[in-house]
């Protein structure tokens, strides 16, 4: 699914009540639509990670179905993409472009070896592929609390740039992050998936690449306005189609079947609805001149019947050309870590 890459710089517009005090994507209604933290090893990769995190959560929040809990490949970036020294770092949108343009495979396709000399063609024989049909990288250095929360409330999860000093590496337990001690040694990718206040203080909660043994499971709270927490670039992925159909989840009755989608022949017998329609096999109209005979029903049905939507309009800002300042400014904060 190859298409026009989209960066957004923008900065949204907040309606004073529009978001709750506190929000967590791990819980709406109980259910958990963040998928769990990964471990990015001996790898700078960190800019890979954070990314394909947000694109796992959108993929259930546009489905409304926190059961798929998606595990794409970062390997598959670090292996085909154009950063061929991907340990060393990279940004955010060098990873969503990937999965715009190339597609990103799962996890159990291309496993994570923590090493760039793993090769493209290590991926599996039988390769399925995800899309995002855009991805937004916002630039904006006067971004405020609100907006950011605006942006996960309304988008999913976001990843912002976030500085490392020596003290978070040890970092342990459920407590608020606030940088106290030691020296800055790099950027990494988190992502932001909710919000709240801990006794007086007001907080991000985030989710680290540093495994499951580290911070609260592998997720943390950090203080807001902590100067580690950087603001002035967030990206986030646009509409996916998570089985590779064409379709985006927003009008696909079932992004989990490649077979099922709005045009598609009804195919007799398969127990799939795969036009979209909300009839499946010999009740569809469509399919009732074969009904038994399996095979295709030779009409193509463009209703959309029960087709799922989205979580609201998916409105981009475009810009006639990346700002060069700013695009240098980001390649001079790679992730170290």
């Amino acid at each position: 699914m190859a298409g026009l890459l989209v960066c957004a710089f923008l900065v949204p517009s907040i309606s004073a009540g529009a978001v709750p005090a506190s929000f967590d994507w791990r819980d709406i209604g109980g259910e958990n639509f963040v998928t769990p933290p990964k471990n990015t090893g001996n790898c700078g990769s960190t800019w890979i990670f954070g990314p394909v995190a947000a694109v796992e959560s959108k993929i259930m929040i546009q489905n409304n179905d926190a059961s798929l809990q998606p595990d794409l490949s970062e390997q598959h970036i670090m292996s085909c993409g154009v950063n061929n020294t991907s340990c060393s770092g990279g940004f955010p949108g060098e990873a969503l472009e990937f999965i715009q343009t190339t597609g990103i495979t799962a996890e159990s396709c291309f496993a994570y070896t923590a090493s760039e000399s793993t090769q493209c063609n290590t991926i599996c024989a039988n390769a399925t592929y995800s899309f995002i049909d855009t991805f937004t990288m916002s630039y904006n250095l006067s971004r405020t609390n609100a907006e950011v929360k605006q942006l996960i409330y309304d988008e999913g999860p976001v990843v912002i740039n976030f500085d490392v000093y020596s003290d978070l590496s040890s970092f342990i337990g459920s407590s608020v992050y606030q940088q106290a001690f030691g020296t800055l040694e790099g950027t990494k990718s988190v992502v932001l998936i909710g919000w709240g206040t801990e006794g007086a203080v007001d907080f991000w909660a985030a989710k680290n690449d540093w495994g499951t043994g580290w911070g609260d499971g592998g997720f943390f709270k950090v203080k807001m306005d902590d100067p580690t927490v950087d603001l002035s670039f967030v990206y986030y992925p646009g509409n996916v189609d998570y089985d590779g159909d064409g379709a985006l989840a927003i009008n696909d009755c079932d992004d989990t079947q490649g077979a099922a989608f709005p045009g598609n022949s009804e195919i007799c017998d398969d127990g799939i609805d795969n036009d979209c329609d909300g009839d499946i096999d010999s009740a569809d109209s469509d399919c009732a001149a074969s009904s038994g005979g399996g095979g295709g029903c030779g009409t193509i049905d463009t209703g959309m019947g029960n087709a799922g939507t989205g979580k609201g309009a998916w409105q981009f800002a475009l810009t006639a050309m990346l700002f060069l300042g700013l695009w240098r400014r980001q390649r001079r904060k790679k992730a170290q870590r």
